[in-house]
């Protein structure tokens, strides 16, 4: 009964934490994605601080 519980948490945790980590991956390439959209490349890389 106890490994079964084990199994059961464990399951769900991972279950979980994959969701979390998935999530955090796209909402970071919908930033870069908007980043990317909003400023172009060449103007981020002349713009440095001095």
């Amino acid at each position: 009964m106890t490994g079964v519980t084990w199994m059961y948490w464990l399951t769900i945790v991972s279950t979980s934490v994959t969701g979390l980590y998935v999530w955090q991956v796209l909402k970071r390439q919908q930033a870069d994605k908007a980043k990317v959209a909003l400023k172009p490349v060449p103007i981020e890389r002349n713009r440095r601080p001095r």
